[in-house]
Formats: structure tokens, sequence, C-alpha cells
């Protein structure tokens, strides 16, 4: 009986400590795109405390096991929605430094060695672009934030600017390549092309996905883009 109270008790301190822990560092972004990973750790806690004392003490102790992954991925797309969303947030509210240029980094590189390539705009060409049109993001809370950050832009700022993380830029960008607008710096030939002068070739489509492939005017491969998924039967 003696062992059945402990145990009760330990329950009880263990529920008390992760509903500080909680209420300490969890807000309304945790609640509203966490809040079933929230209560499903802290059942599986009270449920499972002595083992999980005993293989990974750092999930009850540090409140872990309801605290979000605190890793570098979680600022991009395939990371936390809720830190995504509270870093979109802040960028709304309170944007960071912008210039007359942003830079965004395309992946997909062809280049050896080189993991994106960079392609730089103007930030009143986008603006301009894009007047009276919704943006070709992915969520309002990414367009919220571009907007902020392009509106709240300081023209004689000449360093161009990163585009966040957060932001999910790829179809936007292309989207004024296609228009002519921007440059992509070929990494061989050490210079900057307007994107009216890159080579989009399109290799023989087959199923799964298919790439479209940029190069600059000297025939080097910079870049792949998703085109197309096709699935045959």
């Amino acid at each position: 009986m003696t062992a059945f109270w402990i145990y009760l008790s330990v329950t009880f301190t263990i529920a008390l400590w992760l509903g500080f822990m909680i209420r300490r560092h969890l807000d309304t972004f945790d609640w509203r795109y966490r809040r079933d990973d929230i209560w499903t750790g802290f059942c599986l806690s009270l449920a499972l405390w002595p083992l999980l004392l005993v293989i990974k003490p750092a999930l009850i102790l540090k409140g872990k096991v309801v605290l979000e992954a605190d890793n570098d991925s979680a600022l991009d797309l395939t990371g936390s929605r809720a830190k995504r969303m509270r870093m979109l947030d802040q960028i709304t509210r309170n944007p960071p430094a912008c210039g007359s240029e942003i830079i965004y980094r395309q992946g997909d590189c062809l280049i050896d060695g080189q993991k994106s390539i960079s392609l730089l705009f103007r930030t009143a060409d986008i603006e301009s672009h894009f007047k009276g049109k919704d943006l070709p993001v992915f969520s309002p809370q990414e367009a919220a934030a571009l907007v902020s950050l392009i509106r709240n832009r300081n023209d004689t700022q000449l360093e161009a600017t990163e585009i966040p993380d957060s932001i999910n830029f790829e179809n936007l960008a292309f989207e004024m390549m296609a228009n002519g607008y921007g440059m992509a710096e070929c990494p061989l030939c050490a210079t900057s092309y307007p994107a009216s002068r890159l080579n989009k070739s399109f290799p023989p489509r087959h199923p799964g996905w298919n790439f479209d492939t940029y190069a600059c005017p000297e025939g080097h491969n910079l870049f792949n883009r998703k085109a197309i998924h096709l699935l045959l039967r």
C-alpha cells in the first residue's frame, strides 16, 4: 500500500512539474498547432514515467516530452509548424531590416560542391509586379510576412537581404523570373546573368517527378526545378 501512495505522489509531482513547464514555455502557437502532441506527451509521461526516468530522464526532468524540439530545422519547411508560424508572426509584426534587393537561395543545384544558386531580385520589382495580386506562397501567414518585409524596406540599404527560411519563396521567385525579373549567379562564370538570359530545357517526360533545367548563357547547368509529377497506370 505504501508503494502505491509513493507511486501516486510521484505521478502527481510529475504532473505539477510538467504543468509548470507548459505554462512557462508554451504559447498560443504551440496550442494552435501542437495541441495533440502536447496532451499525448503529458499523458504518456504520467503513465510511463518509471520507464522514461530510466531510459531518457530529460524528457521529464527538462520537460522535453511536452516542449517543442529545439533544432535549427524547425525554422524551415520540414520542421515544426508552430515554430514556423511563430517566426512568420514575428516578421509580420517586427520585420527585419530589408534593403533594395533580396537574395533567394535555390536548391537542387547542379554544380558540384555548390549547395544552391543565388537569385537576386529588386524589392521594388516584387512590389510592383504583385500589386493587387495574390502572392504565390503556401499560406496567408507567409504572404503577410513577405508583404511586411518588403513594404518596410529601406531602399538606401544596398546590401541584399536574404529571404528568411520560414518563407517559401520558390514559386514567387520563378514567377518573377518568368516575367524577366531578377539575376542568377553562375559560380563557374563568376558572373550574374539576367533571368531573361537563362536557358530553360525540358527533358523527356517520364513517370514520377520531372524537372526543368536552368542553364547560364555559357551552357553551365545551374539548377533543377520540379515541373510535373506523372502517374502512369
